[in-house]
């Protein structure tokens, strides 16, 4: 999922959808001014700690998560929300972290770049959240790493952003690049070697090329014969048919969803049938919100794949979720999310009394093959700049007549 053009405005954007309180009867709590007052306010008597902690009360600990609810990726958005939710629901039904229950505030950032850093300046410097937690908006999250560095708020698993290199940001899967590098191995297993690459003029697109870069020179025979940048939710005919006019056998998108959807449309309208290939991200792999619209023109799209699919029974934390209710209609991001903030609690509870923002950074940094559900491969985090990335590996995953089947194990670049 990455950036689309919207027209919302930043004040639009900045407005809190949603502020939740989220207890073991799931009650809803009020809006983001009241929850400011009360849910993010700090405790003197947080855990162990002689210092005031933010979003940390004699009895409860308030998290945030920044997601698209509304806007051109609303499924994705209220999918994290409900996956989220469920997690919350989950923990506190179990007691809650150190004798305190969690509560939830959500907020809408419209899927745009201005509205994620009002919703982030909203949670950190209004609503007081401890952390926030698989925040979705891949071009948007990277405008508020500046405030994440200068506060210090523990940032935990972001969807897919560009690589950061902070103390307090935790990512849970391979980000853009290392995306790019495996799939042009895959690619080339295939005998596929003469690629393409369509991207967004984004900082996520530039990694996604600097991946292929990277890898190319590894890869015997492979090349790229085009690429190109171009703005997100443009038309993209005359750079599908510059691709087949170079010769490509395959393309590579580091795209928005709605962009991977036109690509795969043009490319059929015009008769030619490269395999198309695209991160996470672009894809939304195991869901629909790019292969629904794209319709007859995406069966034998693949994806990259850092999770297990939703329709995996067989896969523990596949089962557990399932538990917990109904399946979003955006199921894969209702997963991750889920597990997401199970994986963040399980981090919690090994802080023991003292939920201090540094003793999280300190003890997330402890976590080594890290296997909980089985959604995400075995996590392991360490020191920066390189040990805040817990599972770095990428399977496929192929979708043909409407469904999504894995097609590969997952491997590391």
């Amino acid at each position: 999922m990455a950036k689309m053009r919207s027209k919302a405005g930043l004040a639009g954007a900045a407005s809190l959808v949603t502020a939740a309180m989220l207890l073991a009867s799931c009650s809803s709590g009020s809006g983001a001014g009241a929850s400011s007052k009360n849910a993010g306010a700090s405790s003197k008597n947080a855990g162990a700690s002689s210092k005031p902690v933010q979003g940390v009360t004699s009895k409860y600990i308030t998290i945030g998560t920044s997601q698209p609810s509304t806007g051109s990726a609303a499924v994705a958005g209220q999918g994290f929300d409900i996956g989220l939710t469920k997690a919350v629901k989950q923990i506190n039904k179990e007691g809650g972290i150190d004798h305190h229950k969690i509560k939830l505030v959500k907020s809408d950032n419209q899927f745009t770049v201005p509205g994620t850093l009002a919703s982030f300046r909203q949670l950190i410097q209004q609503t007081k959240v401890y952390a926030i937690v698989v925040p979705a908006e891949t071009a948007g999250i990277p405008s508020a790493w500046p405030l994440v560095k200068q506060t210090g708020i523990p940032v935990f698993g972001p969807y897919e952003p560009a690589t950061p290199t902070l103390p307090s940001v935790f990512e849970l899967v391979a980000t853009q690049e290392p995306q790019a590098k495996v799939e042009v191995k895959f690619l080339a297993s295939k005998h596929l070697t003469k690629m393409a690459y369509i991207g967004i003029n984004t900082a996520n697109g530039s990694e996604n090329l600097s991946g292929i870069k990277a890898e190319l020179p590894k890869v015997k025979s492979a090349k790229l014969v085009y690429n190109t940048l171009v703005p997100s939710g443009s038309t993209v005919n005359t750079e599908v048919l510059a691709a087949k006019q170079a010769g490509a056998q395959a393309v590579i998108l580091g795209t928005d969803n709605a962009t991977a959807d036109l690509v795969m449309k043009a490319a059929a309208a015009i008769g030619w049938h490269p395999q198309i290939i695209a991160n996470t991200s672009a894809a939304g792999t195991g869901g629909s919100t790019t292969v629904g619209p794209a319709g007859t023109a995406a069966n034998g799209f693949i994806g990259a794949l850092t999770t297990a699919l939703p329709t995996a029974t067989t896969v523990p934390g596949v089962k557990e979720w399932m538990k917990q209710g109904k399946p979003a209609p955006g199921a894969n991001y209702d997963l991750v999310a889920y597990e997401s903030g199970m994986i963040f609690f399980h981090i919690m509870k090994m802080m023991g009394h003292t939920l201090s923002w540094k003793n999280f950074d300190k003890t997330a940094e402890k976590l080594k093959n890290y296997k909980g559900g089985k959604v995400f491969a075995p996590l392991t985090f360490g020191k920066l700049p390189h040990g805040h990335s817990g599972a770095n590996s990428v399977a496929f995953a192929q979708y043909t007549k409407g469904t999504w089947t894995q097609i590969s194990g997952f491997v590391k670049p």
